[in-house]
């Protein structure tokens, strides 16, 4: 188990979801719960606690959390068009979708777009943000684009009842992330990095796990699966998840469900990033990368010194 870096481990708050699992899933820890004063300490620190984590009542001032309703989006993108898989699926369909959906016949997802280039009059609604250590490195003006660009840094869901994203993962571009469920609840198992010998990491996609299903998994294939431990945690709604870089995870919905995901880069997973943009940059502009990486871990340097005096 990966600890905070400068303060002993989050004590864990009994998750009181009502959802239970089966199998190796079966005895899956908690996630801790702040909120208040409790919440507003942990953000002032420069450098998180490498360990997932849920703020109840950080966004509730954000104009979204009362605003982004079905009736909304229906209102004003019916026909904003995701693609699922091959699918074309418009809002309107997948509103229609969500409503309808069930274990057996959920609704197409993941159902997902990028805010601030398909309905960028809607980050408005997400200030203030919710600022994770001494400096929003994700958008502060000093941090060029480039940086996060091979990843998208607001995101929105659209879920139902029996939908989910089964495929065991953690996320790109060594990102810490935030997960506020505007409406409905969202339900997380996260397995952390420590972890990995026993989540049969692809050899196409590492990132990726072979194991078939968290939920029922073929332990004759996987038999190193069966000493996996788990977190568990039900994302409500008006709540915010927060988990760092590296953290393998699934998700699975319980109803209709609206869902705002954001990227995170704080002093935590700065050299992170930079190394997996290296790797990124050498594919895409091989005669710059070295010089871009070089240049990002600098500015990294400053960010540092910035909020170690700030």
């Amino acid at each position: 188990m990966i600890h905070p870096q400068s303060e002993p481990p989050l004590s864990p708050i009994p998750d009181h979801g009502t959802i239970s699992s089966t199998g190796p899933l079966a005895e899956a820890r908690p996630v801790a719960r702040l909120s208040g004063a409790e919440a507003k300490d942990y953000l002032k620190q420069r450098i998180l606690p490498e360990y997932p984590v849920i703020l109840t009542d950080v966004m509730k001032d954000a104009p979204a959390m009362t605003k982004w309703r079905p009736s909304f989006f229906e209102s004003n993108y019916p026909d904003l068009t995701v693609y699922v898989g091959e699918r074309a699926v418009t809002m309107r369909e997948q509103l229609r979708n969500i409503e309808i959906s069930t274990e057996e016949q959920p609704a197409p997802y993941p159902f997902n777009f990028d805010i601030r280039s398909a309905t960028p009059e809607l980050m408005k609604d997400l200030v203030p943000f919710v600022s994770f250590g001494r400096t929003d490195r994700t958008v502060h003006p000093m941090t060029p684009h480039a940086l996060t660009g091979g990843t998208t840094v607001h995101e929105m869901f659209f879920g139902g009842r029996g939908a989910s994203f089964p495929k065991l993962h953690f996320d790109l571009l060594g990102m810490n992330t935030q997960i506020t469920q505007v409406m409905g609840d969202k339900e997380f198992f996260f397995f952390d990095p420590s972890q990995t010998p026993y989540l049969y990491p692809s050899a196409a996609d590492p990132r990726t796990s072979e194991v078939n299903s968290i939920f029922a998994p073929d332990l004759e294939r996987f038999p190193l699966f069966r000493h996996a431990k788990p977190l568990r945690v039900m994302v409500h709604a008006g709540e915010t998840l927060y988990f760092p870089a590296g953290w393998w995870h699934v998700t699975r919905i319980h109803g209709p469900s609206i869902t705002y995901g954001r990227a995170v880069v704080n002093a935590s997973n700065w050299r992170l990033m930079m190394r997996e943009d290296l790797g990124r940059w050498r594919r895409t502009h091989p005669m710059i990368a070295l010089p871009a990486y070089v240049l990002g871990n600098a500015l990294g340097s400053v960010f540092n010194v910035m909020e170690a005096f700030g």
